[in-house]
């Protein structure tokens, strides 16, 4: 994801738009990435430590495994 402002604001929008359009097992994970990316504001080294992409693993195994 990087630093890129529009990365940023891409991610902050993303969680909100598509927690109502999933399915109840993930809704907590999409709660818990909304929650960071809020927190996270525009910081760019906010997305840097690796918590992103850990909130984000539930979600990506989760379609990896379903949606092929």
């Amino acid at each position: 994801m990087g630093g890129n402002p529009e990365d940023i604001d891409k991610a902050k929008q993303e969680p909100s738009r598509t927690q109502g359009k999933v399915r109840e097992e993930l809704k907590a994970s999409f709660e818990k990435l909304r929650a960071f990316t809020e927190a996270a504001g525009s910081d760019p080294s906010k997305y840097g430590d690796g918590q992103f992409e850990e909130l984000m693993k539930p979600i990506q195994d989760r379609m990896e495994k379903n949606c092929q």
